[in-house]
């Protein structure tokens, strides 16, 4: 029992360096989750168009990273 839940430690310890590009994050799921969310909202301001999804999810990404760090509101 004690292997097994060591084993899933390591593996999220893991997922969360891997899904950082290689930093140490506390948790990546709220910044991951906040990003989805701005992306969903400026998707919607554009009317849903497809095919600028990649640049919604960047600008969003780079919108939050903004946010989170004290670079002010991102407008």
């Amino acid at each position: 029992m004690e292997k097994h839940t060591a084993s899933r430690v390591k593996n999220r310890q893991t997922m969360q360096t891997t899904s950082t590009g290689g930093h140490d994050s506390p948790d990546t799921k709220p910044r991951h989750e906040m990003i989805a969310e701005a992306a969903y909202y400026l998707a919607e301001k554009r009317g849903f168009v497809p095919g600028q999804e990649l640049e919604d999810w960047r600008d969003a990404e780079s919108r939050i990273d903004q946010f989170t760090t004290g670079g002010g509101v991102a407008h």
